[in-house]
């Protein structure tokens, strides 16, 4: 009976998560092709708009969401001080160290492994030596980037899918960290195939890291934001990475 009573509560709560994808995929595309076809010709905008309204947008939908939830608060997916600050700070600090020294060799000998092309960047090409563009990518690096997708993906997406599938088994982790990764890289596709499997791994680790953090968003938020902020440098200094 307990049984029966645990998979219809698992199936009402698929049903709505699924509502929740779809409005949220629905309303994101449709905002986005207005802004692409309509607001950004009239106001003379470049190509590069529509990613962060999309983000923006989803974002909404997600706080509206989360307001909605009586088991969920801003708090309990994340956004919230550490508890154990020892913890944080080697998670923290670890991913860094990862994302520094690790992770670009790994991702290159995969790149050869499988012949892939370099990741298309070249939509932020125009930010090389423009200082006004580079102070507006650096604030939309934490905002949109670091804040808003961190809660997307991990905050929102990782503790819904953990309802589905359960947060205590480790292969049901999994399950949901790779989930949530293919998504974070599949969101990625104006960056080609390589910036696909780039944001992927990236998108598993932030997970990792997550998961390790005792579930801190500001873990992913801080190194997310970092790691954009460098590469947005990068650009402004020396263009696109060849």
């Amino acid at each position: 009976m307990k049984e029966a009573q645990q998979q219809q509560q698992r199936k009402q709560e698929l049903i709505k998560i699924g509502y929740e994808f779809l409005l949220i995929a629905l309303l994101s595309t449709v905002v986005t092709l207005i802004f692409s076809y309509w607001i950004e010709p009239l106001l003379g905008l470049d190509d590069n708009y529509p990613m962060p309204v999309r983000i923006l947008v989803i974002l909404a939908i997600v706080a509206f969401f989360v307001s909605k939830n009586k088991e969920d608060s801003w708090k309990l997916l994340g956004l919230r001080m550490p508890q154990k600050k020892l913890r944080f700070f080697l998670v923290l600090f670890g991913l860094i160290f990862f994302k520094l020294f690790f992770f670009g060799p790994i991702l290159d000998s995969i790149i050869q492994l499988f012949n892939l092309q370099p990741a298309d960047y070249s939509s932020f090409a125009f930010i090389e030596g423009n200082t006004p563009l580079l102070i507006s990518f650096l604030v939309l690096s934490w905002t949109n980037g670091a804040f808003a997708e961190e809660m997307i993906f991990r905050g929102y997406l990782m503790n819904r899918l953990g309802k589905i599938f359960g947060n205590k088994q480790r292969y049901t982790i999994l399950l949901v960290l790779l989930i949530q990764a293919v998504i974070f890289g599949m969101f990625h596709m104006y960056q080609g195939v390589t910036g696909v499997v780039t944001t992927t791994f990236v998108g598993l680790l932030m997970g990792i890291a997550y998961v390790l953090s005792g579930k801190n968003l500001w873990v992913p938020i801080i190194v997310h934001g970092l790691v954009d902020t460098a590469s947005f440098i990068i650009i402004y200094n020396s263009g696109i990475p060849s």
